[in-house]
């Protein structure tokens, strides 16, 4: 059974200007949304603190090299996470971010 997402990208025409531009509007509505949930953890001082964990698991700011192979990828994915989500916040939730820090100097 298909989802309604998979059924709505096979009628997608991108050569129909209105299919077009309601994608672009989704896709704007949808960028909007994310920012203000972001926002929104980043509000309160619960937040700032589940998010410093989130991001001290990933480790943005490490190297992930261990000389294990398998360890390696997992290391790397979650260094991508964490850059991702570190860039994300610099973004959308500057002065929180740095509240942040400050929180857990």
């Amino acid at each position: 059974m298909r989802s309604s997402t998979e059924t709505e990208e096979a009628r997608y025409d991108a050569g129909d200007a209105a299919a077009v531009k309601k994608r672009a509007d989704q896709t704007k509505l949808r960028e909007a949304r994310k920012a203000n949930g972001l926002q929104h953890i980043m509000s309160t001082a619960d937040g700032r603190l589940w998010m410093w964990e989130l991001l001290s698991t990933c480790r943005p700011f490490h190297v992930p090299f261990t000389g294990n192979a398998s360890k390696d990828a997992f290391e790397n994915g979650m260094h991508n996470i964490g850059l991702l989500l570190f860039a994300q916040l610099r973004a959308c939730c500057k002065q929180e971010y740095d509240l942040m820090e400050q929180e857990n100097a």
